[in-house]
């Protein structure tokens, strides 16, 4: 099996050093850290789903005013994957652990949406 598992590493690669099938993070990270995105978590520490609402709510309005400020093309496309994320997260019932959130943001919108 080891064996095999070289081969295929081997193989896999381009004459660069890529390699041909992209990797876990690539497909669903992407780019962010390099855009200076990192993770943002938020609990609602009353347990109530309406609580849970509300902050979903305040995220997405921070999103939105980010996203009439023209960022890059790259930052937009992450701020609208955020943007759908947190306005189906109750529909789809998206509790990661005990009645929290996480999303990867710029800095300057892990900032506001700390202070919304």
């Amino acid at each position: 099996k080891q064996w095999y598992q070289r081969r295929v590493a081997i193989t896999a690669g381009k004459p660069d050093g890529s390699f041909i099938y992209p990797t876990y993070v690539q497909l669903t990270i992407g780019n962010v850290f390099s855009l200076g995105f990192g993770p943002l978590r938020w609990v609602c520490a009353s347990g109530k789903d309406e609580d849970l609402l509300k902050t979903d709510q305040l995220a997405a309005e921070v999103i939105r005013k980010q996203l009439e400020e023209t960022p890059s093309p790259e930052e937009e496309g992450n701020l609208r994957d955020n943007l759908t994320w947190v306005e189906k997260a109750m529909e789809n019932k998206m509790v990661v652990g005990s009645q929290a959130r996480i999303l990867y943001s710029n800095q300057a919108g892990r900032s506001r949406m700390a202070a919304a």
